[in-house]
C-alpha cells in the first residue's frame, strides 16, 4: 500500500482540525519521528499531495484568502 505512512500522518492531523493543502504540506515537512529526529521518509511533491488528498479526503471548501482547498476527514 503505497503512502500508507502518509496517509496516516493526515488523518491525525485532520482529526484535530481542517486544513489547507500548504498547512498540510508544511506540516508534513516538520513532522517528527517518535525519537524526536526530522521525519523525512517519503515526503510528496505539491502534485502527489493533491492526488493523495483527492482519493481519500473531502473537500470542505475554497479558502479564497490562501487561493487553496480546504480538506477534511470523510
Amino acid at each position: 500500500m503505497k503512502n500508507k505512512l502518509i496517509k496516516t500522518r493526515i488523518t491525525k492531523m485532520l482529526n484535530k482540525e481542517n486544513l489547507t493543502t500548504g498547512e498540510i504540506k508544511e506540516r508534513l515537512i516538520n513532522a517528527k519521528t517518535s525519537k524526536g529526529r526530522r521525519a523525512k521518509k517519503g515526503l510528496p511533491t505539491t502534485n502527489q499531495l493533491n492526488m493523495i488528498l483527492r482519493q481519500g479526503y473531502r473537500k470542505v471548501c475554497f479558502c479564497s484568502k490562501a487561493k487553496q482547498v480546504i480538506w477534511g476527514n470523510k
